[in-house]
C-alpha cells in the first residue's frame, strides 16, 4: 500500500529489496538493497513484503504499518505480525 502521505507529497521511487527465502518459500529477512530516496517509501516497500498475515485490504493495515515503520513493534517473526489480541464486538453479542 502507498503510504497517504507520500501520495499528498507526491513522493515516488523504486525501491529495490534484498530478500531472503527460507525452506517454505517465505521471506525470511527483508532489507533495502536500493532506496527510493524517501524513508516512507522504503518502509512500506519492507512492510508489504514482509508480514504474510496482514493483507492490504486488512482494515489495519495502515496502523501495523505505522507501529513498524517507527520501530514500535516488529512482528513476532520476520514473516508474521501475528498479533495477540482479538477484536470482539459487544453490541454483536
Amino acid at each position: 500500500m502507498y503510504p497517504a502521505l507520500s501520495k499528498r507529497r507526491q513522493e515516488e521511487g523504486s525501491v529495490v529489496l534484498r530478500v531472503l527465502i527460507d525452506r517454505n518459500g517465505r521471506a525470511e529477512i527483508v532489507s533495502v538493497s536500493r532506496s527510493s530516496g524517501f524513508s516512507r517509501l522504503d518502509a512500506a516497500a519492507v512492510s508489504a513484503s514482509r508480514f504474510t498475515d496482514v493483507s492490504e485490504d486488512s482494515w489495519y493495515y495502515e496502523y501495523v504499518d505505522f507501529v513498524t515503520e517507527k520501530g514500535y513493534f516488529a512482528g513476532t517473526s520476520a514473516t508474521t505480525f501475528r498479533c495477540q489480541y482479538h477484536y470482539v464486538d459487544l453490541e454483536d453479542q
